[in-house]
């Protein structure tokens, strides 16, 4: 391993370059803002009297994100760029996650860019004077994409070939700027991988968070909390999921694919059995009372009382619970999404055999992509996205058959998966949850 110095709009910086080829520089900054509570700036320059940035460590509670670049890799490369929001329900995570740094694909041959932006509060509470679709978490990661259409030249990268990606709660972010009011053309194709949203919005959320910070929900006060007592902050965010025990506490909402931009092509994916292995679904399923309690923990979370005997009655044997979990939070955002989206949709659903052994639960597909040995199955879906702006498969069309690729096991020893295109199997969530076009 070696340093290698890059210069780039920002200033220079220095990362690492590996013993197999591939450039890392992390944790750099790509917004600015005084207190946490303050809107964004793009940051313009990291370098302070005239000395690189330094770039060779990650800096996990930073808001900054990291760039992996192939072996070789120069300005005029032109390679294609992936951008990553990772997940964590809005709340947690980081862009120096280790499972799901850039390396791989970098390996691949793209230039990835993993962005970090403000979780929490601090990131998902809106306060006075903040617009009714407007997120600082949000903005962080706009900025982040006007960072890369700065920047990513430097770094090999082709500016005017990114593809935005994220995972739960960054698949989340990926569909909201999708909207109309945020998109600004840093980006030409979207992966959301199991997206989540909160059930809620921040202003019916407000009593909650005022309760669990103990201050009035005013940027003043909560930046000076910030700034006198940031461990005191750093212990009451926490408090704030105690108020929603089934549910994400912050994060943008609502989902509305009727505001989404129609140029941009989109793949939506999500895993049969998101949350089998969700806590509270390894304690009850399998009990006498799992439907019942299914049935009510189902009609808790939003689904309509006319389908929720049709609904429950279909729920797998012994996996009740968790696959209410999985439908209320993440499924039905996908199946909303793919039923009501104006863009070129596809959508693949990672199918499980329970017989097997084999269960595909959140985040399990996620080493597809980021593993050391990615699946071949996914590096050719992803060559093929990012090459034609299509997927070899029907894509979904409300007025006809509602195509979903199911895709059986992850299909990493083999080098292949085995694939069975099916029409609409997330029908029934689609009924459960009411969403009608």
């Amino acid at each position: 391993m070696r340093t290698i110095t890059v210069d780039t709009p920002v200033g220079a910086i220095t990362g690492t370059e590996e013993d197999d080829g591939i450039r890392c520089f992390l944790s750099l900054p790509h917004v600015h803002y005084e207190a946490p509570f303050d809107d964004p700036s793009l940051a313009t320059s990291l370098c302070s009297a005239g000395s690189p940035f330094d770039a060779t460590r990650t800096h996990k509670d930073r808001t900054a994100l990291s760039v992996y670049a192939p072996a070789g890799s120069a300005p005029g490369a032109d390679a294609p760029v992936i951008a990553y929001i990772h997940g964590g329900s809005y709340i947690h995570g980081t862009h120096a996650d280790p499972e799901t740094q850039g390396r791989a694909l970098a390996r691949e041959g793209y230039v990835c860019v993993c962005l970090g932006y403000r979780l929490s509060a601090p990131g998902f509470t809106q306060l006075r004077g903040d617009g009714p679709s407007h997120y600082r978490g949000i903005e962080d990661c706009l900025l982040g994409l006007e960072w890369i259409q700065r920047c990513v030249e430097s770094f090999g990268g082709d500016p005017t070939n990114v593809t935005l990606m994220g995972q739960s709660a960054g698949g989340g972010i990926v569909l909201w700027l999708l909207r109309k009011d945020h998109f600004r053309g840093g980006f030409r194709r979207a992966i959301a991988l199991s997206p989540a949203y909160p059930r809620g919005s921040s202003a019916q959320r407000h009593g909650a968070v005022r309760t669990a910070l103990g201050t009035p929900l005013l940027r003043r006060e909560l930046n000076d909390l910030a700034r006198e007592h940031p461990e005191r902050l750093a212990r009451r965010l926490p408090r704030v999921r105690y108020f929603f025990p089934t549910d994400v506490p912050f994060g943008p909402y609502p989902l509305e694919p009727s505001e989404w931009v129609s140029s941009v092509p989109l793949l939506l994916t999500c895993t049969d059995a998101e949350f089998w292995r969700h806590p509270v679904a390894r304690r009850l399923d399998g009990r006498a009372a799992a439907r019942p309690l299914a049935r009510g923990l189902a009609r808790h979370l939003g689904c309509d009382p006319d389908a929720l005997s049709s609904y429950t009655a279909q729920l797998p044997e012994g996996h009740e619970i968790g696959e209410v979990i999985g439908d209320g939070t993440i499924r039905r955002y996908v199946a909303a999404g793919a039923e009501l989206s104006p863009c070129p949709t596809w959508v693949l659903q990672h199918r499980s055999d329970p017989a097997a052994g084999e269960i595909i639960t959140h985040c399990d597909d996620l080493p597809w992509y980021f593993e050391a040995e990615p699946s071949v199955w996914a590096r050719r879906m992803l060559a093929r996205f990012i090459a034609s702006d299509s997927l070899p498969w029907t894509p979904y069309e409300a007025e006809r058959d509602r195509a979903v690729l199911e895709v059986h096991g992850a299909g990493r020893e083999e080098g292949h998966a085995r694939s069975t295109l099916r029409k609409d199997p997330l029908g029934h969530i689609r009924g459960a949850y009411g969403v009608t076009r």
